[in-house]
């Protein structure tokens, strides 16, 4: 697999097998050097979310699927300006939604738009806080 950096912060995640490019996920994720490759961080991305509590669960495309809608519901929520789209929340903010979309693509939910509507009414509904909560599905 390589992570391959885009423009405007974007990467794009692929792996190489047998001359057929696929690409895994692409958004916008963090990431750091480790020895000679990229990898995602852990705290705040799609991918970081998905190894954390859905190892080894998606197929590739419902992570494309999974990781486009967390970045939907990331976009709409900076461009609302609401409280939890501030520095303080982001971590929180990007927890919750990443759980709630990573629940319902665990029940079989992987209509793009939906997850991305159902992770923002699910944040609406959060106390706000900043720190992550635990008891989250």
């Amino acid at each position: 697999m390589a992570i391959v950096s885009g423009d405007e912060g974007r990467v794009i995640c692929i792996e190489l097998i047998g001359g057929t490019v696929n690409v895994l996920a692409a958004g916008s994720f963090g990431f750091r050097e480790r020895g000679d490759s990229l990898e995602p961080l852990a705290g705040g991305t799609m991918l970081g979310f998905i190894r954390q509590y859905a190892d080894g669960v998606f197929e590739p495309e419902a992570v494309r699927i999974l990781t486009g809608a967390f970045d939907d519901a990331w976009a709409r929520l900076q461009a609302s300006g609401a409280p939890f789209s501030q520095e303080e929340y982001a971590l929180a903010a990007r927890t919750i939604i990443a759980k709630r979309i990573i629940a319902l693509g665990k029940e079989g939910q992987l209509d793009r738009h939906l997850l991305t509507s159902a992770a923002l009414i699910h944040l609406g509904q959060q106390k706000m806080s900043k720190k992550p909560l635990n008891d989250l599905p």
